[in-house]
């Protein structure tokens, strides 16, 4: 709301006071897009973790977090707890997990 408040020349109390339906169809427009962002990034970091590990195995290295880290060069691409789940079924895939 203070990029809206800025861009129309009013303080956002005022916005919110004067138009507060409008406030939070704003509000949850923006968290909808913050969601559906979230996802994009996860969905992308997950592929890019599968590829990593498909990659190191055909390269005969073996695929750990810290090798899957180094390669992709992205420390904190295991921070989410989905990205590890891809880790983990990428390398049951290749047969290294139970």
């Amino acid at each position: 709301m203070t990029e809206v408040a800025k861009l129309i020349g009013y303080d956002k109390r005022t916005i919110h006071r004067h138009f507060p339906s409008i406030c939070r169809a704003i509000s949850a427009k923006y968290l909808a897009n913050l969601h559906q962002t979230r996802l994009e990034r996860l969905n992308i970091a997950c592929t890019l973790v599968q590829e990593a590990v498909e990659q190191l195995y055909t390269q005969e290295i073996y695929p750990t977090q810290a090798n899957v880290t180094k390669f992709l060069r992205k420390p904190g691409i295991f921070r989410d707890k989905e990205v590890k789940v891809a880790f983990h079924q990428a390398r049951k895939k290749l047969g290294l997990e139970n």
